[in-house]
C-alpha cells in the first residue's frame, strides 16, 4: 500500500460519477442520433472528445486502486478499461475515432453501441458502490 486508502477511495468515487456522467452523457447523444435531433457527423465529433477524458478517468482509476492495495475492487473497472483500449487500438488511421461518422448511422452500429454505452454505465454503478462500500469500511476501522 503506497497511498492512503481514504484520500485515494474519495478520487475514485469522483472519477466513478464523472465516467457515468460521460456514459450518460454518450447514451443521450446516441439516441439524439437515433431520433434525428442530431446529425452522425456531429454526434460522432462529440462522442470522439469523450474518449480522452474517458480513457484519462479510467486509468486514474486502476492507478490509484493499485496503488492504495485495493486488489479485488481493480477487477470491476479493469474491464471496460481494457474495452476501451481495444477501440482506440482498432481505430484506424483514416478514421477520426472509435466512433466513425459513416458508420454509426447504420442502425445495427447505432444499437451496439448504444448497448455498449449502457454497459459501461452499468459497470460503474457497480464499481461506485463496491467503491462506497470499501470507503465505509476503511473510515469505520
Amino acid at each position: 500500500m503506497l497511498l492512503p486508502s481514504e484520500p485515494c477511495l474519495c478520487l475514485c468515487l469522483v472519477l466513478d460519477l464523472v465516467v457515468l456522467i460521460l456514459s450518460a452523457y454518450s447514451i443521450l447523444c446516441l439516441y439524439d442520433l437515433d431520433s434525428d435531433y442530431l446529425n452522425s457527423r456531429e454526434c460522432a465529433r462529440k462522442l470522439n472528445r469523450l474518449v480522452v477524458p474517458l480513457s484519462a478517468c479510467h486509468a486514474t482509476i486502476l492507478l490509484l486502486l493499485g496503488l492504495s492495495g485495493h486488489y479485488v475492487i481493480i477487477a470491476v473497472p479493469i474491464v471496460p478499461a481494457a474495452w476501451i483500449a481495444s477501440r482506440l487500438h482498432a481505430v484506424s488511421p483514416a478514421d477520426s475515432g472509435p466512433f466513425d461518422p459513416a458508420a454509426i448511422r447504420a442502425r445495427p452500429v447505432l444499437k451496439k453501441h448504444i448497448r455498449e454505452c449502457i454497459a459501461l454505465g452499468a459497470i460503474h454503478v457497480v464499481a461506485f458502490f463496491l467503491l462506497m462500500n470499501a470507503l465505509i469500511g476503511e473510515l469505520s476501522d
